[in-house]
């Protein structure tokens, strides 16, 4: 983001260069300003009355309340000095009091412009528009935030930008082809800086559409979701909500999260209000445990934790998600909208899509669900481990296969690429160390109850976990070093791996910029090591765990360069370094070292 602080001599002549008139925040910010002053005042307010009339307690609480008004004051004061405007092919905008900020962003270089709007300024019909420019990717600090512009202007100024920025990509010769060809395709599938198949979703009036590739749920989400209204011209719908997917929810880790958050809550709270919780757990180790078969009191537990966690991670689904559609627009971006109380929308550019990645908890796998997340380049790693980048919750498989075709224009999740035989499996050792390595994790959680009845007098009745356990984990350790594999295929590499938490990376080869392979120590005892793919998108880095060091050195060459093909037993000995080499799409980038990790 291009950014520089001029005197106001200087900002006189930028304004004077070009007539084109400055756009401001709505007044209708003030208001809202006052709203947050007045919500950020309760935590002083609670502080006052849990330390008392005190000269201590009126002393921090007045601290308090001061902080909270700093927040809602220079969110009032940058009404008076922000200005914005389109000129010229770039973005301009002038900030600050005592020093004056000028950021001018060319067009060409937004990537993405999202709109969300807290109940705060949705009460205002207010709007934040956040433009990302894909630069600092790892601070977030590529973003740009209109804070309090009216709404529909958020969605005017979110059109002109993005058709703005099309204009200059265009002129600049920057646009990506659609994959038609068998050049391209061959190009694609060796490595070469082909474009993604993901822009090659055809225009409007031709037969093929995301619609099509996602079949059904194009137009009714996943089965049993009425038809939504018509979207606007030339908008097209490619997923939209369905309530089942609520199921998935309910069997999360939000189940056992809210009683965990409840419980804390009720400690830290209650005696404010008369409530003991204290009192209540004596009265259920000594009464009621006391009382009734363990079978009882812990199918009661059991139960009372999935209704709370269920009831609270519905509301949380509910609120995240209400509303969701995935649309894509005539120019190509897939736009996601979605929100109860906090309205969101997410822009995806598929020009920057470098692949997807499928996460399977147990839970939601054993009732055929999966959640897809893209690999994107230009999104901050903030909001990339976030739900405010999230495209899709977590929905049936079939409708996370299909979209990630759509998204990449091939079937990269189909059935028949994931089954036994077509990734190349790890070697039996491997499956022997993810058999130990759940052992040792498993006899860690014995000692600590061990000790926890031996010190503290906790029933012996703990340790029939781990007893459970140590059987239990074997045929899970054995599946998952089944379902371990990787293979490079059509100018992608597909890695796999896991069993309570699988996760299934389809990454293309075009957007790896080099490989480095790692050895702990017990890997290098079994002759494993893992190969880590860098890249610029998503989590900047995709690792192939526990292959053959033949086999990583053959992988690590083709992600990395040719110096892993040479004598790799030599190269982890010395860690020497070999020949530098382009990346295979010509781009100059090379592999690293292999090293021990």
């Amino acid at each position: 983001m291009s950014e520089s602080t001029t005197p106001p001599d200087s900002l006189e002549e930028l304004a004077a260069a070009d007539p084109t008139p400055w756009r401001r925040l709505s007044l209708r910010m003030v208001p809202a300003a006052l709203i947050r002053a007045v919500l950020g005042l309760i935590p002083a307010a609670i502080a006052y009355f849990l330390l008392g009339d005190t000269g201590t307690g009126s002393l921090i609480a007045l601290g308090i309340g001061a902080l909270s008004l700093l927040g809602p004051v220079g969110y009032v004061l940058r009404y008076l000095r922000f200005r914005y405007r389109i000129v010229g092919g770039e973005l301009q905008v002038t900030s600050g009091l005592a020093t004056r900020t000028v950021q001018r962003i060319p067009l060409h270089r937004i990537r993405t412009v999202d709109i969300s709007a807290k109940p705060v300024l949705r009460i205002f019909s207010l709007a934040l528009l956040t433009i990302g420019t894909g630069q600092q990717v790892e601070s977030g600090a590529g973003a740009l935030s209109l804070d309090a512009i009216r709404a529909h202007e958020a969605a005017q100024l979110r059109a002109e930008l993005l058709a703005g920025a099309r204009r200059a990509a265009e002129a600049r010769g920057e646009t990506t082809a659609p994959i038609d060809d068998a050049a391209q395709v061959a190009a694609a599938a060796s490595g070469a800086d082909a474009p993604s198949a993901a822009a090659a979703i055809p225009a409007p009036d031709e037969d093929r559409s995301v619609a099509h590739a996602l079949g059904p749920q194009a137009q009714t989400g996943d089965v049993g979701t009425p038809a939504a209204e018509p979207a606007p011209p030339g908008e097209r719908t490619v997923l939209r909500m369905d309530w089942t997917w609520l199921r998935y929810r309910l069997f999360s880790a939000w189940t056992v999260v809210v009683p965990m958050i409840i419980i804390g809550f009720a400690f830290q709270f209650g005696p404010l209000i008369g409530i003991e919780p204290e009192t209540w757990f004596d009265w259920f180790f000594t009464s009621v445990i006391g009382a009734v078969p363990p079978v009882v009191w812990v199918a009661a537990l059991v139960v009372a934790v999935l209704v709370i966690g269920g009831i609270g991670g519905s509301l949380q689904f509910i609120e995240a998600w209400w509303g969701y559609r995935l649309v894509h627009e005539p120019e190509g971006r897939y736009l996601v909208r979605r929100g109860l109380l906090t309205t969101r929308s997410l822009t995806i550019d598929p020009e920057r899509l470098r692949g997807v990645t499928l996460t399977e908890a147990l839970t939601t796998r054993l009732l055929r669900g999966a959640t897809l997340a893209p690999i994107v380049t230009g999104i901050s790693m903030a909001q990339q481990m976030s739900e405010s980048g999230a495209m899709t919750p977590t929905t049936s498989r079939t409708a996370s296969t299909r979209l990630a075709e759509a998204l990449l224009g091939e079937p990269v999740l189909a059935q028949e690429r994931l089954a036994p035989g077509w990734l190349v499996a790890h070697p039996p050792v491997a499956r022997r160390r993810i058999v130990v390595r759940y052992q040792l994790w498993n006899l860690l959680l014995a000692i600590a109850l061990g000790a926890a009845w031996w010190f503290w007098s906790w029933t012996p009745w703990l340790l029939v976990a781990p007893a459970a356990l140590a059987v239990l984990l074997v045929p899970a350790a054995l599946a998952n070093g089944r379902t371990l594999g990787h293979r490079i295929h059509e100018g992608s590499l597909t890695a796999r791996r896991g069993f309570f938490w699988r996760r299934t990376d389809v990454v293309q080869l075009r957007g790896i910029s080099g490989a480095h392979v790692t050895q702990s120590v017990l890997q290098r005892r079994l002759g494993l090591a893992s190969v880590v793919a860098t890249t610029a998108a998503g989590e900047k880095h995709y690792t192939v765990v526990d292959v053959a060091l033949g086999t990583a050195a053959e992988l690590a060459a083709q992600l990395g360069g040719p110096q892993f093909a040479e004598e790799p037993e030599l190269l982890l000995a010395t860690g020497a370094a070999g020949p530098e080499r382009p990346h295979p799409s010509g781009t100059g980038q090379h592999g690293t070292l292999l090293t021990d990790g």
